[in-house]
């Protein structure tokens, strides 16, 4: 999305085209959704590539000659396409940012992102900063970190489960992934045999209305070939449930007819019974459809899955969307998917506005990446791979505000460094550990086994954060 595409997007939502501003609490839930769902939930979703919190949350705009306020701005320049002067950042901060204040700090909120800041004024939006997984910035291993939220794995080495997957084991319940190809995060342990990767609790939905194994069309005359194989597939894997031993190489596949087979007899009664809403088709075929497609079909798949949240028991979600790798060009980047995910008529509002309210206060989003980006832009109008990062936690059980010190002055200091880095104060299983307390009580110690050994920045509770 170019600029002018982000700016008149921004516009229409602002003037009301799209759902409009809404409060989080002022629901107009749909009927097909449960009224409840068995547990906690909590979704994951992963930014891939390392987005940069800092270019939609800067420091407001301060004259004060060497205040953050005036140099951020200053060395942040090219990555905003404006010139490194007080009088361009002040123009640039006071035209694209709404000021925002917590704890004494000031700072801005990117404009476009309006169901993101009612719900900061609801209290229902957390950053907690300065969070590290690896310090590699290498993205292949850090997504290995973060999502496994082991820190000492190398980057030779694949964990064998994730940090959802484990967290489903400890709630005994399901993980649904809207990602074709579940990741890292979701991998569980084996249920009959502890030294083996486990796939038994992963649901994986990217078409609501093709779940389960392919079965030909009923419609279709003369296809006797199709359905023959079909009938010889189901009767093949039937017979081999019982006799392919746990150990084998080839139980992943017996496990996956099974798991497909008692997926589509559970939902598709559910998912024939009712008519998607008008306001979620149009994320991804409506007059103004969302400018990144996967982000509407994944939050699609995430509705059907709610819908059936009483029957499928499930945990934890995975989602995951990139690019956030914004080395070049990172307004063009990054700034159209934050308006996708967080403006009025996106996804998080459209999803919000068809919740019951008893379910929203079952459910928590995370929205991270790997690893954050350098303090300072470079010269191809973005930035580069950093360490330190923000993570942001949403839903109404949150008890929002900023976690850490947004802003360290001894950033300052490094500025004008080659390569200055967010410093990770908080280590990521520290963060994702009071999480896992939300949705299973009890369950960091064998969610997390690093979690002794964690940092959490001086004076940061985040045992807060959830009222």
């Amino acid at each position: 999305m170019d600029r002018r595409t982000f700016l008149e997007r921004s516009f229409k939502a602002s003037a009301g085209a799209a759902i409009g501003a809404h409060l989080p609490f002022a629901m107009q839930a749909h009927a097909d959704l449960p009224t409840l769902l068995n547990r906690n939930l909590l979704a994951h979703f992963m930014l891939l590539g390392g987005p940069d919190f800092r270019h939609i949350f800067p420091p407001a705009f301060d004259p004060t000659p060497n205040s953050f306020g005036r140099e951020f701005f200053r060395i942040r320049a090219t990555a905003y396409g404006i010139d490194a002067t007080p009088e361009a950042g002040e123009a640039y901060w006071n035209a694209n940012f709404t000021p925002v204040t917590s704890n004494g700090v000031n700072f801005g909120m990117m404009n476009g992102l309006e169901w993101l800041k009612t719900m900061w004024d609801a209290g229902n939006v957390a950053l907690v900063t300065n969070v590290v997984g690896a310090v590699s910035r290498d993205h292949a291993h850090a997504q290995l970190v973060w999502e496994s939220s082991d820190r000492t794995v190398l980057q030779t080495f694949r964990p064998d489960t994730g940090w959802g997957g484990r967290l489903a084991d400890a709630a005994d319940g399901r993980l649904f992934s809207t990602t074709p190809a579940p990741r890292l995060f979701c991998l569980h342990q084996h249920p009959d045999d502890a030294n083996l990767v486990g796939t038994q609790r992963i649901v994986t939905l990217t078409d609501p209305n093709n779940v389960g194994l392919f079965e030909p069309d009923i419609s279709v005359p003369d296809d006797d070939i199709q359905r023959g194989i079909s009938r010889a597939l189901a009767n093949y894997y039937s017979v081999k449930d019982a006799t392919v031993p746990a150990g084998s190489p080839h139980r992943v596949f017996v496990d996956h007819q099974q798991n497909l087979t008692e997926l589509k007899d559970l939902l598709r009664p559910r998912f024939d019974t009712f008519t998607e809403p008008a306001a979620l088709t149009s994320l991804y075929a409506g007059a103004m459809p969302l400018a990144n497609l996967p982000i509407a079909f994944q939050f699609r798949s995430l509705y059907y899955a709610l819908s059936a949240g009483d029957l499928m028991d499930i945990a934890a979600v995975s989602m995951a969307y990139g690019s956030f790798d914004s080395h070049d060009n990172q307004q063009e980047e990054i700034e159209g998917k934050f308006v996708d995910f967080f403006g009025n008529g996106g996804a998080m509002d459209t999803l919000y506005q068809l919740l019951p309210a008893t379910v929203a206060d079952q459910i928590v989003f995370v929205f991270s990446g790997e690893f954050g980006r350098q303090l300072k832009a470079n010269g191809g109008f973005g930035t580069d791979h950093g360490t330190g990062n923000t993570v942001l936690v949403i839903g109404m059980p949150v008890n929002g505000g900023v976690y850490g010190e947004m802003f360290p002055e001894e950033e300052l200091d490094r500025l004008d460094q080659p390569t200055p880095d967010i410093d990770g104060r908080t280590d990521v299983d520290a963060l994702f550990a009071e999480l896992a307390e939300w949705v299973v009580p009890g369950s960091s110690p064998s969610v997390f086994p690093g979690l002794q050994n964690a940092r959490i920045e001086q004076g940061v509770n985040l045992a807060g954060l959830f009222v």
